[in-house]
């Protein structure tokens, strides 16, 4: 079968949409990977601050065991 200018741009057709699916699920898992990045982000953030909460909470008590 000769190669025709025909098949040569269905196969440049081919690539192109198999590149623009390729780039849109590396978009889509570099979104997904920030997503989950600022998730555990804000739960460390959460976590620090009810251990925060919980330290102060103990002084307080302690302060009152003293009195």
């Amino acid at each position: 079968m000769p190669i025709t200018s025909s098949l040569m741009q269905a196969r440049k057709s081919a690539y192109s949409a198999y590149n623009a699916q390729m780039a849109e699920e590396q978009e889509k898992k570099a979104k997904e990977q920030q997503l989950k990045k600022r998730k555990g982000k804000e739960t460390q953030d959460l976590q620090e601050a009810i251990k925060s909460l919980e330290r102060k909470k103990q002084k307080l008590e302690d302060r009152e065991k003293l009195v």
